[in-house]
């Protein structure tokens, strides 16, 4: 899926991890449930995120943390999984809602989604177990642990600006 880059993170390359991921060890110090407002979760901790999953023994190609890592759109080499919470602006921003970055959720779409994106479950850098990561369903917002094992969760590579 990642073998030949595109130049946007539109790209159907970026767009869904091709393989299973397979925890080997615990990757921060504590579960970080959607309630319990860990550092994990935050905007910004996106790439520390992404740079620990891929410091984990076993992360190897395909992996939602080295496709996003991998991808080199515009040129650019700082690309990186989101945390929950960048994944929770995406999804307000693709359905044309306030992008806040106090907001914790995403509901009240109207209308459609943004070309290139779908109602799909999307992968974040954020541990929710040892054995799980939360994800976002953009076709209405749901957020939950999807397991690191589960292979379907569509992959959106993003990076800091400003």
């Amino acid at each position: 899926y990642a073998a030949t880059p595109g130049t946007s993170s539109n790209d159907p390359l970026c767009l869904h991890q091709p393989t299973a991921i397979t925890p080997l060890v615990r990757l921060f110090s504590a579960d970080c449930a959607f309630t319990s407002n860990c550092a994990a979760m935050q905007i910004g901790s996106g790439y520390s995120n992404t740079t620990t999953w891929l410091g984990q023994a076993g992360m190897a190609a395909g992996y939602a943390s080295t496709v996003s890592r991998a991808f080199q759109g515009g040129g650019m080499t700082d690309w990186h999984l989101p945390s929950i919470l960048e994944l929770v602006q995406l999804c307000r921003d693709v359905w044309g809602l306030a992008v806040d970055n106090t907001a914790t959720t995403c509901t009240g779409m109207t209308g459609t989604i943004r070309t290139g994106f779908n109602g799909d479950w999307y992968a974040s850098s954020t541990e929710w177990q040892s054995n799980g990561a939360h994800g976002l369903r953009f076709s209405d917002g749901i957020e939950t642990n999807r397991g690191k094992s589960n292979g379907t969760n569509a992959v959106r590579p993003v990076r800091a600006f400003g």
